[in-house]
């Protein structure tokens, strides 16, 4: 099914940011339970990477019961500044705080030094925004590597 990234929120923002963060790479996807897993096919045990990991709008206590069920990591950048801390640093991604504009969303974009005071300029590529911080600047990173529209596999809808 296809999602506009704007829309993006939840586990599928997750699922579309763990497309291109190298802590995600090579993972196979899969619903079990009606939780997203995401799974290596092979025991490789690369530095900085998440060996499994899992998705979903899930509160607290869920997530500990799978943890200790699985001993797989939650994986939610758009939520967890120690997952979508890194992303906004390597990307060189820019914020504005809400300021009454966009219905009091924080905005993201691709930082460049010429762009400072371009960030509401509708020719700045990628600007997303969202209701946090880390909202805002996984659909930027959404946007810039995967487009407009986002598939999500049926299978883990």
């Amino acid at each position: 099914m296809k999602i506009k990234t704007s829309e993006l929120t939840g586990w599928q923002l997750a699922y579309a940011a763990a497309q291109h963060d190298p802590m995600c790479a090579s993972l196979r996807w899969e619903k079990r339970d009606g939780v997203v897993f995401g799974v290596f096919d092979d025991d490789s045990k690369d530095e900085g990477r998440l060996t499994c990991c899992f998705l979903g709008d899930l509160n607290v206590i869920e997530r500990l019961r799978i943890r200790r069920k699985t001993s797989a990591e939650f994986y939610a950048p758009q939520e967890l500044w120690q997952q979508g801390g890194p992303i906004i640093e390597r990307e060189n991604l820019g914020q504005l705080p809400p300021d009454g504009h966009r219905f009091g969303a924080w905005c993201a974009f691709y930082w460049t030094p010429s762009q400072h005071d371009l960030a509401f300029d509708d020719s700045v590529e990628h600007k997303q925004w969202g209701a946090t911080p880390l909202i805002a600047a996984m659909r930027c990173f959404v946007a810039a590597k995967l487009g407009d529209e986002v598939e999500v596999p049926d299978e883990l809808l």
